[in-house]
């Protein structure tokens, strides 16, 4: 097994587990983040969004890591993803000031697989060529 399709089992495993943690306990993202979840609407967000989006981008880097011929399609869904949660965290980051170290964590991870997943879909262009 290549080290991309690890990598994308390893990240769908990761999300699909946090995406299953949010939707059956939304408030631990309040614990988390200091997000106030006072109203039901709040908290069906946070099911959908963390929960519901984060769990089935997991499934799918799982069967785009288990699934040789989808490797390249996980390796660029996973560097638009991660790009885009890195660089709007960033600017918020920016913008916004002050964290409690949630972001800071986030976005490193976010910023290395974005970065990951550019790598090894360069790798794997050479390796087919």
């Amino acid at each position: 097994m290549t080290i991309a399709r690890i990598f994308l089992i390893l990240n769908g495993l990761v999300l699909a587990a946090y995406g299953i943690y949010c939707t059956f306990n939304p408030m631990a993202l309040s614990e988390f983040t200091g997000m106030g979840l006072e109203s039901n609407t709040a908290l069906i967000e946070v099911r959908a969004m963390y929960g519901g989006l984060e769990f089935t981008i997991g499934l799918y880097f799982l069967l785009c890591g288990l699934r040789k011929e989808m490797t390249s399609n996980g390796l660029l869904v996973s560097l638009f993803v991660f790009a885009g949660l890195a660089g709007a965290r960033a600017y918020g980051m920016v913008v916004d000031g002050g964290d409690n170290g949630y972001n800071f964590g986030a976005v490193i991870y976010e910023a290395s697989c974005g970065l990951l997943s550019l790598l090894l879909l360069q790798w794997q262009k050479k390796q087919s060529s």
